[in-house]
């Protein structure tokens, strides 16, 4: 189910800012994992990179890649987690397309996956948008 926003929009900025630490639980999500990544380099639009695993984070520590999955000046196009939910057997999928644009699987999970990525700062109110709120730093919990 695709979700357009006229009053919000989306970002991937919490996974630049916070890395792992933007994917806290909060609600109805007792876990998330970034599962997919696709990304851009300015000098270079037509070169995509997408990158696939089970948890995109614990891969690169297994690696041992000291940065994460995210490359330092890449542009995130879209990001795919998995959401593990309250009353749910299996994790949830939703695709973030900034700046409009979301996928989830099932209906009745919009209002709880919307209410995590509010909090998370994945999805901004336009008006609020417009001010310069500061953003925690790594370590620190976005949803406080």
């Amino acid at each position: 189910m695709d979700l357009q926003s006229e009053t919000s929009f989306y970002t991937l900025y919490p996974l630049l800012k916070l890395g792992r630490d933007s994917l806290q639980p909060f609600g109805a999500v007792r876990r998330a994992r970034l599962c997919g990544l696709q990304t851009h380099y300015e000098n270079a639009p037509d070169d995509i990179t997408i990158r696939k695993a089970d948890d995109l984070f614990e891969r690169a520590e297994d690696l041992g890649d000291e940065y994460g999955p995210i490359e330092a000046k890449a542009t995130l196009d879209c990001a795919t987690l998995d959401l593990e939910m309250d009353g749910s057997e299996r994790p949830r999928r939703v695709v973030i397309r900034p700046p409009n644009s979301i996928t989830v699987e099932f209906q009745q999970d919009v209002s709880r996956i919307l209410a995590w990525l509010e909090r998370g700062r994945f999805r901004v109110k336009r008006a609020l948008s417009m001010g310069n709120k500061e953003w925690p730093e790594r370590g620190q919990n976005p949803h406080q």
